[in-house]
């Protein structure tokens, strides 16, 4: 299936989890970034004979607002296990193997230079409505993932013809060599609603209570937003026998009410993501699986993103203005001096004391050491002096001295990050207007994404240690991608990257592009300094 690539560990190893108890078919593999703790974990799954019947009750990281994967990203931060589990996935990452598996797809196949992959779907699958799982769906679901979805539009523009060549068989014909085009299919473009579902459903019904609109182990039984997906087996699963009677999902505020609840036994399984309480399961013996994500947590900054009109909204930008037209945001930020203070005004090891216990993984630059294709590029250091001649220089062009932070804040981890760097920022002489520094994440999420109406935010990229960080980069820095939150653009970027997707399997290629190009862009910062995040999935013991 052409170059190797790992899966966002925040989905599969998720799913691997619930392969534990949920079906015996051999496509399945859970795992982790750590190959001894992956090959313990397969070990325990098969030493044991799957039992049937009972349920599981696991915590996510965040509540989701929707279950059509038409409009969410397909990570494990964001749906991933739980849409997983109703849609099933067209490719899934074998952690064993270190190759993708093909699930519902049979197969999938590049040409000579990557730019055209053919994809061959299983023979006799069938949604639970009914419906016919083949080529059409594959096109109907692609059409509409890059005509609907925002968090995944930015992977899809590549891609610009896919055709049906038979039954079971779809062509996908792209603009640009792409060694790594498998990775797409591992989140929500792999998830295939029911073409009849999306017609008599429509994008309303699809959001609330998809019925029968999947091809995966589990069926909806019900959702309470905010609160709880509960999930029922498919008695016709293509996949063969489903041993668990039920999934609930549920959301538990903050890594240490996840882990406590795990702990009395409410939960059986949960999605952490906090270093201090990583620590503290591990310390305790816990059986988890779990991963660096490199770019976890960041500062990024606005270099004066666009906002396109519709219905006079985004507010009050586009107030006055005629529906499609494009306006530029004017933030602070889009003065390099400014950015540039910024980022020397942030000790990352600091933030990790006083957010994680000092138990994160503390960095200015993009990857980790343990990356396979890591650059080494050397990122201007903490230095609250230069920091503080940076903004004496930009006060003195003109600017106002004054900046505005945004941060999602939902537990206490989150509330002392954005506190430290509140601190850090005053400190090298910044005025930072707090009015968003504590707000919800869905409010982040919108004033970032949807508004563009902010000049620095607390963030985080999926960036891990495989192919997927090349398409989150391509995502987040290429001048045209619907997912560039910054508005950072650059010719000779969008160059880099191309160069970076079309590596194909030679990892020194691809980290000699990323060492050669990666220094030479520094200056156009959009990044502020951050932590790489440890994520980590903690199970208990009856569950391992």
């Amino acid at each position: 299936m052409g170059r190797r690539f790992r899966l966002h560990l925040c989905a599969f190893v998720v799913l691997g989890v619930i392969a534990i108890g949920c079906g015996d078919d051999s496509n399945k593999s859970g795992g982790t970034a750590s190959p001894t703790t992956t090959a313990t974990a397969v070990a325990t799954t098969a030493e044991k004979t799957p039992q049937a019947g009972g349920s599981l009750t696991f915590g996510q990281w965040s509540p989701i607002a929707t279950l059509d994967p038409g409009f969410i990203s397909g990570y494990g931060t964001s749906g991933g296990l739980e849409l997983g589990a109703i849609y099933d996935r067209l490719i899934e990452w074998n952690p064993v193997t270190n190759k993708y598996d093909p699930k519902t797809a049979e197969s999938l196949t590049a040409n000579a230079d990557n730019t055209q992959w053919t994809l061959k779907v299983r023979p006799n699958i069938k949604f639970a409505d009914g419906t016919a799982y083949d080529a059409t769906a594959v096109k109907v679901n692609f059409d509409r993932q890059k005509a609907k979805n925002t968090n995944v539009r930015g992977l899809l523009t590549t891609v610009t013809d896919v055709q049906i060549v038979d039954p079971l068989t779809v062509k996908f014909v792209l603009s640009e060599p792409w060694g790594g085009f498998p990775i797409i299919f591992n989140n929500s473009v792999g998830m295939l609603v029911s073409p009849t579902a999306i017609q008599t459903l429509g994008d309303d019904g699809l959001k609330l209570n998809p019925v029968n609109a999947g091809a995966g182990a589990f069926q909806i039984d019900s959702f309470k937003p905010g609160e709880s997906i509960t999930l029922k087996k498919n008695p016709n699963y293509w996949g063969g026998t489903v041993y668990l009677d039920s999934i609930k999902f549920v959301t538990i505020s903050g890594g240490p009410a996840t882990y406590d609840a795990m702990k009395t036994g409410t939960l059986q399984a949960g999605f952490l993501r906090d270093a201090a309480t990583i620590a503290k399961a591990k310390a305790d013996g816990i059986g988890s699986a779990d991963s660096v994500v490199n770019s976890g947590e960041m500062l990024i900054m606005n270099v004066g993103a666009e906002v396109t009109c519709a219905k006079e909204l985004p507010a009050p930008l586009c107030v006055g203005k005629t529906d499609g037209t494009k306006v530029a945001t004017t933030p602070a930020t889009k003065d390099l001096k400014v950015r540039q203070a910024i980022a020397a005004a942030l000790d990352v090891k600091t933030i990790d004391a006083r957010a994680n216990e000092g138990k994160g993984i503390p960095a200015t630059s993009l990857f980790d050491t343990s990356f396979p294709w890591n650059p080494k590029v050397a990122m201007p250091p903490y230095d609250v002096a230069q920091a503080r001649k940076l903004v004496t220089d930009a006060k003195a062009a003109g600017w106002n001295g004054r900046v505005r932070l945004t941060c999602g804040v939902e537990d206490q981890q989150r509330a002392n990050e954005a506190l430290t760097i509140q601190a850090m920022l005053k400190d090298a002489g910044i005025d930072v207007d707090t009015t968003r520094a504590s707000v919800k994440v869905s409010e982040q999420v919108d004033d970032v994404i949807t508004k563009k109406d902010f000049d620095t935010a607390c963030w985080g990229l999926q960036n891990t240690p495989d192919d997927n960080a090349i398409a989150q980069l391509d995502q987040f820095l290429r001048s045209t991608s619907g997912s560039n939150r910054t508005g950072y653009k650059n010719p000779a970027m969008d160059a880099i990257l191309s160069e970076l997707k079309a590596a194909g399997t030679d990892q020194h290629t691809s980290g000699r592009v990323l060492d050669e190009q990666g220094p030479r862009h520094q200056g156009h910062r959009t990044f502020g300094g951050r932590l790489r995040q440890s994520v980590d999935r903690a199970l208990a013991p009856d569950v391992r």
